[in-house]
């Protein structure tokens, strides 16, 4: 047994003589023995036994809190409360290698990039970069690994920490349509030449605890065009001393190479597919798992399951344990240096506790900046906040990027699984797990598309697609993660929008999905969603129109503002036939539109498939949308009543966010973010700090507070509040606390402090 996981397509290939392609890697005997050199295969390091975080000691379970403690600090003679100086030799930065010990607690070694360029290249995409590395054993403190300028794109440790693996990268043609070549190379640390592996984009290293095989994971087929991070449509691996026998792991959709990595077992690995889809890869079942909206998501390398993404502000890591309902915040802006700046490059070490990255940043990160450093920070054992770090304090005037941190013996670490997260979190991980409850589940059976909500999988059973949304203009995601229209449109993925047209255009077909309307006293119908010049879904005042097959049916819903309405229907097909419908589980009379209302919205032959309106944003809806289903097969009254069911039990339980009006004066505001300056986000907000006036209505939220306002939507600024110190305006918010979905956009909070009362412009835009 090679693997905990089985691949999806394992394909070995056994080098051959006659193989060109083994000439390029293998070469000859003489070059395989080189790599075996290189690699240092047979080195057998002494693993320290008996490592754990939690109260006892693995070697001897029965032992004493007390004396287990003893033991760790026998194991970690580093760790807070003992002296780690004497095992660092005295050499240039010996203070700064003995700090590191100290919070570390072993034998370390860093591995970063660093940009000589003109300090713009954050995400090492070009060519002015060098490999640096810090060893606390070695008296030349920081180094340079690689000083011949070129990339060095995300450097890896292996397992044993005596080899480090790389990626260069290398474009083709114009930034927008731009191709990528990327190269894997590996080296020793101590000396070089570095070697080349095999052509792809290496993402994790990972060792299998059962065989102590290295495999390195890497990506291929890369997305064209120079964007911030490396994407690819392939994840595979292959073993370090044999980079000819691949076997692929992944291949269902783009995967971001921000942040691969795997747990002790290699059953699971963090990742986003693409961004921002953050969750983890579970190879057993071949599924991915979606946690939220974010960035850079990290596993926990032991088997914790224990999961960070970071969100949009580059200042708090969001914590997540497997099946837990809920999730918690360490914020980074605590760590020296790093308030209200932005971190990017976080990346899990080999021991549980401990972390690197870099910053600070500024605000437009693509201008960078030569204060960032590398910081390596240390969680508490409950990894609720950091309890200390180092800062590099890189001098060089050049930013660092992509750092990985290796401690000797982190490999052994494991978290104690009850002291993890804060309280509310642990009693729910020692709760009895719950009874299985109904849920929301698109039937399987001819499905072209699903979309349930954006913290969601979204997937086709049985298929490698998974369906996604892309709000434009004003639309975006609202605090139960639906579809917030409100002066724009979600466009469905190309995929799902040719299955879609396809379903409509002919045979039986039904979609289901819930309608919260805004407003309903327009006169001229307003179009929900639509799938080319064969079918749209409208509201007109109170009710529904279906426009299936070149008819137009009318469909009496009763809508009403702000209320959530299930509907269900379908049809055959058949040119003329009627289609049937059920509101909220019961079956609805349906009768052909008069003319007059059909002369309102005349016919469209335009073929955008989108959620909120036709094209060039004509015939506006506002309202929010989720559990959206479209199939290609008559609609199940059965599942109509067991969804309907579903919707008003879970909307028994929803409760809406308080909205306070208030007029307030502005004191401050944060510094507006460009659309240059967000990288691969979308939206932006703007925290604003503002002072009491007068309370209007809703709570109040106190003499000082401050407000996050939208100010970049669709890649577009807008130019609207905060505006300048002294404006009085007139505020409908919301609290912070009630928007989720705002962790995961890009913002920036530097002038509010930790304690501040925040609160959602939640104002049309």
């Amino acid at each position: 047994m090679t693997s905990p996981h089985t691949p999806h397509s394992p394909s070995p290939s056994p080098i051959q003589d006659s193989d060109p392609a083994t000439h390029r890697h293998a070469g000859s005997k003489g070059k395989w023995t080189a790599l075996l050199v290189v690699l240092g295969l047979g080195v057998i390091l002494a693993a320290t036994p008996g490592l754990r975080c939690g109260s006892q000691s693995l070697t001897d379970p029965r032992k004493s809190d007390a004396a287990a403690a003893a033991d760790l600090r026998k194991l970690l003679p580093g760790w807070p409360g003992n002296d780690s100086a004497a095992k660092v030799p005295e050499g240039a930065e010996s203070k700064l290698r003995q700090r590191l010990e100290s919070l570390t607690g072993n034998h370390t070694r860093l591995v970063w990039s660093r940009d000589l360029g003109p300090a713009k290249d954050t995400f090492a995409n070009g060519g002015q970069l060098v490999l640096m590395g810090l060893d606390t054993r070695e008296t030349s403190g920081q180094r340079m690994l690689e000083s011949t300028p070129g990339n060095y794109s995300r450097p890896l440790f292996t397992p044993d920490g005596q080899s480090v693996i790389y990626s260069r990268r290398i474009s083709t043609g114009d930034p927008a349509t731009a191709t990528w070549t990327s190269s894997i190379f590996v080296r020793k640390w101590n000396n070089g030449p570095a070697l080349e592996l095999r052509p792809g984009y290496a993402v994790e290293v990972w060792q299998d605890p059962a065989t102590s095989k290295t495999w390195i994971y890497a990506l291929t087929t890369m997305r064209p065009a120079f964007s911030s991070n490396p994407e690819g449509y392939r994840l595979f691996r292959f073993p370090m001393e044999a980079p000819d026998k691949e076997e692929v792991v992944w291949e269902q959709g783009m995967i971001s190479g921000d942040n691969i990595q795997l747990n002790r077992a290699g059953t699971f690995a963090s990742g986003l597919i693409p961004w921002p889809n953050a969750g983890t890869f579970d190879f057993k079942s071949g599924q991915f798992i979606r946690y939220r909206n974010g960035c850079w998501p990290s596993l926990a390398p032991d088997d914790s399951g224990l999961l960070w993404v970071f969100d949009g502000t580059h200042e708090n890591l969001r914590m997540f344990l497997p099946g837990i309902d809920a999730n918690w915040r360490v914020p980074m802006g605590e760590l020296e240096g790093l308030k209200g700046k932005a971190c990017y490059h976080p990346r899990w070490s080999n021991h549980p506790r401990l972390m690197c990255f870099t910053g600070p940043h500024p605000l437009k990160v693509n201008e960078g900046s030569g204060k960032v450093s590398v910081l390596i920070a240390r969680f508490n054992d409950s990894l609720t906040k950091f309890e200390d770090s180092v800062n590099l304090h890189n001098t060089s005037g050049r930013p660092d990027c992509y750092p990985d941190l290796w401690i000797s013996g982190g490999e052994t670490a494991n978290l104690d699984l009850a002291k993890i997260g804060p309280k509310r979190v642990r009693e729910l991980a020692a709760a009895p797990p719950a009874k299985p409850t109904t849920l929301w589940a698109a039937k399987p059976e001819g499905l072209a598309f699903v979309w349930e909500r954006a913290t969601k999988n979204n997937a086709i059973p049985g298929s490698t697609r998974t369906c996604s949304v892309t709000p434009r203009r004003y639309a975006r995601f609202g605090n139960e993660s639906d579809m917030l229209i409100q002066g724009g449109v979600f466009e469905m993925d190309p995929d799902s929008a040719a299955a879609a047209r396809k379903t409509f255009a002919s045979g039986p077909w039904s979609m289901e999905l819930a309608v919260t309307p805004t407003t309903t006293g327009n006169e001229i119908p307003q179009v929900i969603f639509r799938a080319g010049p064969d079918f749209e879904l409208q509201q007109s005042h109170h009710d529904f129109i279906v426009r299936v097959g070149g008819r137009d049916w009318q469909i009496g819903a009763g809508l009403s503002p702000e209320n959530t309405t299930h509907l269900a229907m379908g049809g055959s097909g058949k040119a003329g036939e009627l289609p049937l419908a059920w509101i909220n589980g019961q079956s609805q009379d349906i009768r052909p539109v008069e003319v007059e209302m059909r002369r309102a919205l005349a016919p469209s032959d335009s073929p955008e498939v989108q959620f909120g309106a036709r094209a060039g944003n004509t015939s506006a809806w506002t309202g929010r949308l989720e559990c959206i289903a479209i199939n290609a097969r008559p609609f199940d009254p059965a599942l109509a009543a067991a969804h309907a069911a579903w919707w008003k039990e879970t909307l028994t339980h929803r409760v809406p966010p308080r909205r306070t009006v208030v007029r307030a004066r502005l004191l401050e505001a944060s510094t507006r973010a460009t659309p240059d300056s967000i990288g691969a986000y979308n939206r932006a907000w703007t925290s604003a700090l503002y002072q009491k006036t007068s309370l209007v209505s809703g709570p109040d939220p106190g003499e000082k507070f401050g407000v996050a306002h939208w100010t970049i939507m669709d890649k577009t600024p807008l130019d609207g509040p905060p505006g300048k110190p002294g404006d009085e305006r007139e505020l409908l918010l919301e609290s912070m606390t009630d928007h989720p979905e705002m962790e995961s956009e890009f913002g920036t909070d530097e002038i509010l402090a930790p304690d501040q009362p925040v609160f959602l412009d939640v104002a049309p835009l």
